[in-house]
């Protein structure tokens, strides 16, 4: 199957297509996306058929990520402000939504015990996967921006950032551990 998507307008009597600057993630039987015009879609990845359509608040560029369990969840950020939302895969109702630290361009790092982000703010942001409640901004410094993704292994989240260092955080203690600064670019 293939799928195109249109804003609804026209110019010179042509349809004008939905722009979709977020990489698609596949999770569940889902095919899910977000648009520059704030859809969050998602499709059967069986059939193409749309299962769901979430309208946010303003553009999408980072991959949704999907936490299984029951019930399971996706969590999707809104771009110009940094909005997490959680979203049921079944049905797309917003579960809950965040508060937004700043613009955020990444995608939300999930595990059983936290979701995070970085920002346009030069801090990591921790959020509780069940409840939306902000944890924790672990403040960087004011050069390192994060437009990128986070990662999350055994509590700890690493992420790289605009000034070139990456680094280690521990989530529970809301610190960081290490910083490397070999690189002498954006990271």
């Amino acid at each position: 199957w293939a799928r195109e998507f249109f804003t609804g307008e026209k110019v010179k009597d042509e349809p004008v297509r939905e722009r979709i600057d977020a990489p698609v993630a596949c999770f569940d039987g889902l095919v899910l996306f977000g648009t520059s015009e704030g859809h969050f879609v998602a499709l059967d990845t069986a059939t193409g058929d749309e299962r769901w359509r979430v309208q946010l608040m303003g553009p999408i560029r980072g991959t949704a990520n999907y936490l299984p369990g029951d019930p399971a969840r996706v969590y999707i950020i809104e771009q110009p402000t940094g909005v997490l939302h959680c979203i049921d895969p079944k049905t797309g109702a917003v579960l809950w939504k965040g508060e937004g630290p700043e613009r955020c361009d990444g995608s939300p790092s999930v595990s059983a015990g936290a979701i995070a982000f970085g920002s346009c703010a030069a801090a990591l942001h921790v959020f509780d996967p069940a409840t939306g409640k902000l944890l924790d901004n672990i403040k960087i410094d004011k050069d390192s921006q994060v437009a990128g993704g986070v990662a999350q292994d055994g509590g700890f989240l690493f992420s790289g950032c605009r000034s070139g260092k990456v680094m280690r955080v521990d989530v529970k203690a809301a610190k960081i551990v290490w910083t490397n600064e070999q690189s002498e670019s954006e990271v």
